[in-house]
Formats: C-alpha cells, sequence, structure tokens
C-alpha cells in the first residue's frame, strides 16, 4: 500500500451485457422515488405541531441523510466528479417537496 500512495489508479467497472433499456430504469427510479416519499409522508404525519418551517427542515434532513449516506460515502472512497451534482440535486428536490408540503400543511392547519 505505501509503493502505491499518490499515484494514480482506475476503477473499471465491468457489465455481462449493454442493457439500454432506459424506459425501464425510468419507471424503476420513479417508484423507487414515490416510496421514498411515501415513506416521508408517514413520517411527517406522526409528528406534531406542523409548520412550514419544521415540514421544510424535515424534507431537507431526510435530503442531506440520503445524500451523506450513498453520494458522499461513495465519493470519500472513489472521489467521484459529480458529487456537487448530487448535493445540489437533493436541496432542490427535496427543498421543493419540502416547502410544498409545509405550505399545504400550513394550509390545512389554518383551514382545521
Amino acid at each position: 500500500m505505501e509503493e502505491c500512495k499518490g499515484k494514480p489508479w482506475a476503477v473499471i467497472s465491468w457489465h455481462q451485457a449493454n442493457d439500454a433499456n432506459m424506459g425501464m430504469n425510468i419507471v424503476r427510479g420513479l417508484i423507487v422515488d414515490i416510496l421514498i416519499v411515501a415513506f416521508f409522508f408517514s413520517i411527517l404525519s406522526k409528528m406534531n405541531n406542523l409548520n412550514f418551517l419544521s415540514v421544510l427542515i424535515a424534507s431537507l434532513f431526510v435530503g442531506m441523510i440520503i445524500f451523506l449516506s450513498v453520494p458522499y460515502t461513495n465519493h470519500i472512497w472513489f472521489q467521484t466528479f459529480d458529487l456537487w451534482g448530487y448535493f445540489v440535486d437533493m436541496l432542490v428536490g427535496w427543498g421543493l417537496l419540502g416547502a410544498w408540503l409545509g405550505w399545504y400543511y400550513g394550509r390545512k392547519r389554518s383551514n382545521a
């Protein structure tokens, strides 16, 4: 290990066949995203005194948990080039979800 420090290295990804079925990959990704948001709805439904800020912060925390557990942890070991892209994607996606749900729960609470 000592003699390899500071020297170039590569990661090779071997696939048995090139599967270019983009449609199925998009559908699977959408299903996973819907499940994650449903899990988040379930967590929110157990919380008391929901307001815009608490929902927004909870949403960003869930996004950070997801970001830190996979893209960032992989970056620690493999120094991927797209870490900031994942981070911005997390902020925008979970921020928009949190803002919309915060507005929704705030409106729902004021109508009750």
